[in-house]
């Protein structure tokens, strides 16, 4: 079943701001933006580490923020980063710098932790995560995924708030791709504990840290709202 999706921002808005604009002075009012459009497929889950469904997948990237972003087919472009990294120690070693001051929809502050936890998570058997075979390059990921090792040797760790060392088992020029990926999004540790297996399964059981937040879904929903999140680093952009 197709789903009606009302958002305030997004490629059909851009082309309705242009006409409403257009030959305006400085005397133009503000006018309340919205689109209404038709998404693919139903949604699943707001859970990054559980989805695979297209309707999700497209959802989540419009309310949700990794590292990196694609600009196009081809291209990343940063996202949380500061920068697009250059990798070192044999292209096996990746330290990304976050943003400054990032904020998650509720307010609580998005740090490198943030990663940790998320990934950490991912690659836990006990998570069963759809795409945690993505996380393999990842030194020790393998080990970890095949019950061998525990989380905390996952290659991944947090310097300090805004630093961020990724250590790869070998040099994976595919890897930025992986981090635009939507697995690879953080998640708010202290919220997805809070509703535990629950986490995902409605808007409201879900923070934010994208351009947009999620309202008005669960897993019953045939229509929900994407609205301009306010704590969104870029959120001039809208």
């Amino acid at each position: 079943m197709q789903k009606s999706v009302k958002r305030f921002i997004g490629t059909a808005l851009v082309l309705v701001s242009g006409i409403i604009l257009a030959g305006c002075g400085k005397s133009a009012t503000k006018v309340q933006q919205t689109a209404t459009i038709m998404e693919q497929a139903d949604i699943s889950s707001l859970d990054s580490s559980q989805i695979t469904d297209v309707g999700a997948l497209e959802t989540v990237n419009n309310s949700q923020e990794g590292l990196y972003r694609m600009k196009n087919s081809t291209t990343v472009i940063p996202g949380l980063a500061t920068a697009i990294v250059k990798p070192t120690n044999g292209q096996t070693v990746y330290t990304f710098k976050l943003r400054k001051n990032l904020k998650w929809s509720n307010g609580d502050a998005l740090t490198a932790n943030d990663f940790v936890y998320s990934w950490r998570r991912a690659v836990n058997p006990t998570s069963k995560a759809a795409n945690a075979y993505m996380f393999l390059p990842i030194k020790n990921a393998k080990q970890i995924e095949n019950g061998k090792l525990p989380v905390s040797k996952l290659g991944v760790q947090a310097v300090n708030k805004t630093t961020l060392k990724v250590t790869l088992a070998q040099a994976t020029p595919y890897f930025k791709y992986l981090v635009a990926a939507v697995p690879f999004l953080p998640l708010n540790q202290k919220v997805v504990e809070k509703y535990g297996s629950s986490y995902g399964t409605s808007a409201a059981k879900t923070v934010f840290d994208g351009p947009f937040t999620i309202q008005n879904w669960t897993t019953s929903s045939a229509n929900w709202t994407l609205k301009k999140n306010p704590n969104y680093w870029d959120k001039k952009i809208g």
